[in-house]
Formats: C-alpha cells, sequence, structure tokens
C-alpha cells in the first residue's frame, strides 16, 4: 500500500526568520482531545461549550497546562520572538508569533529557508520537544500548520479567530465529532 505523498506545508522560498507575523496551529497527535476538558458540574447536560467557556467551566489538562508554561517560556527567553496571542484548545493550539530582530545575522541572512534561520520551526520544535520531554513521550502531530500574516486585516482576522474559537469548538473543523 502506497502512503500518501505529503504536501509541503512552507511557502517555497520564503524567508521564515525575517521579521513579521505568523499564524501557527499544532494539533495533538491522532487530534486526541487532551489539552482541556469541560465540567459544567451543574447538572445540566445540555450546557453548550459557549456557556462552558463563559462560566468558567472549561479547565487546561496538565498537558495544556504545560504548554501554557512553556508559551510564558518562549517568551521570556528569547528577545527576538514573542507568542502575542494564543489560545489552548482540546485537541490543538493556535498563535500569533511575532518575530523582530534588527539584528537578522544572529539567526540567519539567507533569502532560502533552512535549519539554522527558520525561526518560525524552530519555536515550534522548543514548545513541542520541551512539552513532550516533560511528559516522556510525543503528545503532538509530525507537522503544523502556518500562515504568514500580511497586513493589519489578517493580524486582526487571526486575532478574532483565536479569541473566539473556544465559542466555536461545537462547529471547529479540527473537533473530531464534525468529521
Amino acid at each position: 500500500m502506497d502512503l500518501p505523498k505529503r504536501k509541503p506545508i512552507r511557502l517555497k522560498n520564503y524567508d521564515y526568520s525575517q521579521n513579521g507575523l505568523y499564524f501557527v496551529t499544532i494539533c495533538t497527535k491522532n487530534r486526541k482531545e487532551i489539552l482541556w476538558s469541560t465540567d459544567v458540574g451543574d447538572g445540566v447536560l445540555d450546557v453548550p461549550l459557549c456557556c462552558a467557556c463563559d462560566i468558567g467551566k472549561v479547565h487546561l489538562s496538565e498537558y495544556g497546562k504545560t504548554i501554557k508554561k512553556y508559551i510564558y517560556n518562549i517568551n521570556q527567553t528569547y528577545s527576538h520572538v514573542r507568542i502575542l496571542q494564543y489560545v489552548i484548545m482540546p485537541n490543538h493550539i493556535h498563535f500569533i508569533l511575532k518575530i523582530k530582530n534588527d539584528d537578522l545575522h544572529g539567526i540567519g541572512t539567507s533569502r532560502t529557508p533552512s535549519p539554522t534561520n527558520a525561526v518560525v520551526p524552530q519555536i515550534v520544535s522548543t514548545l513541542k520537544r520541551f512539552v513532550n520531554k516533560e511528559f516522556g513521550y510525543n503528545i503532538f502531530q509530525r507537522s503544523y500548520h502556518d500562515h504568514i500574516i500580511r497586513n493589519e486585516k489578517e493580524l486582526q482576522l487571526f486575532s478574532n479567530y483565536i479569541h473566539n474559537n473556544p465559542l466555536a469548538w461545537e462547529i471547529d473543523v479540527l473537533n473530531p465529532t464534525n468529521d
């Protein structure tokens, strides 16, 4: 049986170390819902998730808490990158990554992406590696998705998406019940 051929997910010949904003999505392995759970706890079985979020009935799991910890660590450790906004969902995370480095010589100057200068993959890899190390096994899919944010309108679009994502979990394309 032939395995499906993977499509390239990076923009060809784009320098992923250059200053800019990037929207990133990382999914859990097999899209297992392990990052947070709901606990309506009031005896009402049909409380929609959006209400559960509003009344504080959504709780990060240990996996989710660990991811949150390492997101904060990335912001404290690296002077040239910031995770500006993020959301942890049951089986994936989204974040907006900002690269701002006045001295690009320290992270690569080639216009062609390479393992030494591709900051976006480095940050994703670092986050995955530290979280996985803490648990002793891999909780993430091999790949991830990114989108280069090209203007203020896209930034607002992705920022709103992150902000509203928990409220739309029931209809989210990454929700396994919607396959």
